[in-house]
């Protein structure tokens, strides 16, 4: 991915997608953030970085072997955009291309984008430092987060999780002199930017931004879905999308 000029990426296994996916994906384009790329992961993997392996259960919530294969989940998400008017939001085939596991670090060196916008869950931003080569992979990139349930949604938490997050990854608020960070917020009708900036003393060396959007996708996920299909009980147009719903019968993949 070549000269993409500044894009957001929404990546996640999409096993399958739903409602709530592309509630998410209209509000990226509606931010005007940037093009919008809907990157499914081509092999689960952990986010865990190899320092926390031993110690950590896995949290990846894709990490499991995806229910549908890769072609069937683009071919559902292809279908989802169209319906819902999103096919201005482009489908990367990045990962199987590079194939293997799901690694972000190594995704991101492919893409030549900035800023490049990572689109997230509040409650991913909140275990980042579990991410293979967190430290580097957060200063390069900028991230667009949502909140999964409406309590949580605001800057205040945002905060407090991004001074969590950093302290975990080894920085200080002003109390030495190496790996400081200073944090500021913007806000906005519909968003709250953070600013962090890494530090040294007081030289600069790094940014990045947090944008916390002030919008709660719909209470659906694609773990819900699969156990409706599992159990042969049908799915309804507000969990996922009819002609992608009717892919999966026509083809008898459930």
């Amino acid at each position: 991915m070549t000269n993409m000029g500044p894009i957001v990426v929404y990546g996640g296994g999409f096993d399958p997608c739903h409602i709530g996916h592309l509630a998410v994906i209209r509000a990226l384009t509606e931010a005007e953030l940037g093009k919008v790329v809907v990157m499914p992961s081509y092999e689960a993997a952990s986010y865990l970085s190899p320092a926390h392996q031993k110690d950590a259960a896995p949290i990846n919530p894709h990490q499991k072997k995806h229910r549908f294969s890769y072609d069937v989940r683009c071919k559902l998400l292809d279908l989802s955009l169209a319906n819902e008017g999103l096919s201005h939001a482009s489908i990367s085939h990045l990962e199987r291309g590079l194939g293997g596991e799901s690694i972000t670090t190594r995704t991101i060196r492919h893409i030549d984008a900035r800023p490049l916008w990572w689109a997230m869950g509040q409650d991913q931003l909140r275990c980042f430092d579990l991410w293979h080569n967190a430290q580097n992979l957060f200063f390069d990139m900028s991230f667009c987060v949502f909140s999964r349930h409406s309590s949580h949604a605001d800057s205040t938490k945002l905060i407090d999780d991004l001074k969590n997050l950093l302290f975990r990854m080894g920085y200080h608020a002003g109390s030495r002199k190496d790996k400081q960070y200073n944090i500021r917020v913007d806000h906005h009708e519909s968003y709250d930017l953070c600013q962090i900036i890494e530090l040294c003393g007081t030289k600069k060396i790094r940014s990045t931004q947090v944008m916390l959007m002030q919008f709660v996708p719909p209470a659906v996920s694609s773990t819900q879905i699969r156990r409706l299909l599992k159990a042969h009980q049908a799915v309804d147009s507000d969990q996922m999308s009819p002609p992608a719903y009717q892919y999966l019968v026509e083809h008898r993949l459930i």
